[in-house]
């Protein structure tokens, strides 16, 4: 959803439901500029799935897995967290460091994070 809706956080912003009937609007607007993966392998672009889509449990998205759900997760499973590095959004400077700082802080750090590295290990 992300090229259709480029908003740090629009799913935190916007109701689910608002950001699927934007994405829906967007997908036929003329000057959406289309992905490679909008099209099929003969080059016809594939059906408008926003149309039917409202939930992004839905769509098979991640968008309601927080950082801590997913260790839940990888536990339940069956898996120990070898390595894990949140990595803070800012690639540089006085950004990067302040979204090292906001990943200390517990009410923030799900928001603060860019991408996580993990590594797990089959218990």
């Amino acid at each position: 959803m992300h090229n259709l809706i480029p908003i740090p956080w629009a799913h935190v912003l916007f109701g689910e439901q608002a950001l699927f009937e934007c994405a829906e609007r967007i997908y036929e607007d003329p000057q959406y500029v289309r992905r490679h993966w909008v099209f099929d392998e003969n080059g016809t672009r594939r059906p408008n799935s926003w149309r039917t889509l409202r939930r992004f449990s839905q769509a098979g998205y991640i968008n309601q897995l927080d950082v801590s759900g997913f260790q839940h997760i990888a536990r339940e499973a069956g898996f120990s967290v070898e390595r894990f590095d949140a990595k803070g959004i800012g690639a540089e400077g006085m950004k990067r460091a302040l979204g090292q700082a906001l990943l200390a802080v517990p009410w923030a750090k799900e928001y603060a994070t860019s991408f996580v590295v993990c590594e797990l290990v089959a218990a």
